[in-house]
């Protein structure tokens, strides 16, 4: 319980200090300039994406395990018809048919086993748009990064090859010391354009 409200202002602190670029900043400019019908925020927490954007005409749907976080939600975004939270794993989410959306997982298939997610990517069509972070070892990687990787509350953070054997027509970019100067984050995307992933991230 007390880990829960510790998590994140441990995190913002370690951005304040040794962050160098802000993964959240990028994923909202290109939220804002590529826009979709549907949003789907998986490990959404109590909508700190949803904060950040205007999501007029836009449906949201925000999934987390977290009860506290999902009830504060709610309570937030009440008054908002078009932005829905729920109580879910990503094992209960099921895919649907419409088009244009996209799936965002931040820091999730970390804490995902495989099957979890090739359950989870078995659903998507060849429309479905994914953007997902998640730290990764790799060889030569500093003691501050190991530490941290190891200390991490996700018991599966994986190599680079695992995680391109396990997702599938997933397009990757590494981010060596890029968004904190001493961690390793690989972004996952699916069908999103190379040259926009430049762009963007």
């Amino acid at each position: 319980m007390i880990y829960r409200f510790l998590y994140r202002p441990i995190q913002i602190i370690i951005s304040k200090l040794f962050g160098k670029r802000e993964f959240k900043n990028q994923l909202i400019r290109y939220l804002k300039e590529n826009r979709y019908n549907e949003i789907h925020d998986i490990g959404c927490s109590d909508g700190i994406l949803a904060k950040s954007l205007n999501l007029d005409n836009i449906k949201y749907y925000g999934y987390d395990i977290d009860t506290v976080n999902i009830e504060k939600a709610k309570i937030e975004f009440k008054k908002k018809k078009n932005i829905f939270f729920f109580f879910k794993s990503i094992d209960e989410i099921k895919v649907t048919k419409n088009k244009n959306k996209i799936f965002i997982l931040i820091g999730v298939f970390h804490h995902l086993r495989n099957d979890q997610i090739l359950k989870f990517t078995e659903q998507l069509s060849f429309h479905d748009h994914v953007v997902a972070i998640d730290g990764f070892y790799h060889k030569n990687q500093n003691i501050i990064s190991t530490i941290l990787k190891k200390l991490d509350r996700g018991n599966f953070i994986r190599e680079y090859d695992e995680y391109k054997k396990l997702l599938q027509n997933f397009t990757f970019s590494k981010k060596i010391n890029y968004y904190l100067r001493f961690y390793s984050h690989l972004l996952s995307f699916k069908n999103i354009d190379k040259a926009k992933i430049k762009r963007y991230f």
